[in-house]
């Protein structure tokens, strides 16, 4: 049950998915199990007693320490590098942050059946934007078409933060 819940938190947060160990110890007549999770940097273990019977038990013992854990931060760390955030949702939190619309995609597909070709656009805020070529994947389309408009977007701000930092004399946080 905990598990899954911590999976779906990783993948909420856009963290690596937890990585799970386990050893069994002692005689085949009464094994023990213990067992341990791995979330970026962090490592959870199962509770020392009373000891579960089962490997899914420990499992679920150490992914429930490891979501208890980490549920309750209210600002969760970055556990992936900025570049590894997938450029649609990195324009979603563009638009979200700046309460603007949020993205729509249409994709259009071409060529043979058994060898399709995708193009995407993505409009936001009433500018549409384009991916510079055809993908093999509807989702590479589209985050091609994501990249572009958010390359756009960032350049229509860089002249914006050179006037506000001539005004206030302090450098604005890099734009994301």
């Amino acid at each position: 049950m905990f598990t899954s819940k911590l999976h779906n938190l990783c993948q909420k947060l856009r963290w690596p998915a937890p990585a799970n160990a386990d050893r069994r110890e002692g005689p085949d007549h009464a094994p023990t199990f213990h067992a341990t999770v791995a979330v970026g940097p962090a490592v959870f273990r199962s509770p020392a007693a009373p000891r579960p019977r089962t490997r899914k038990q420990v499992r679920d013992l150490a992914a429930r320490a490891a979501f208890e854990d980490l549920a309750g931060w209210e600002a969760p760390p970055q556990l992936l590098p900025e570049t590894q955030v997938p450029y649609k949702c990195q324009l979603q939190d563009y638009a979200q942050k700046r309460q603007k619309d949020l993205p729509l995609y249409h994709t259009i597909q071409s060529g043979p059946l058994h060898l399709p070709m995708f193009r995407s656009t993505v409009t936001i805020d009433g500018r549409t934007f384009e991916s510079p070529k055809d993908y093999n994947t509807k989702k590479k389309a589209e985050s091609a078409a994501a990249a572009a408009a958010l390359m756009a977007l960032a350049d229509q701000a860089k002249p914006l933060e050179k006037m506000l930092l001539c005004f206030t004399g302090q450098r604005l946080g890099a734009w994301r």
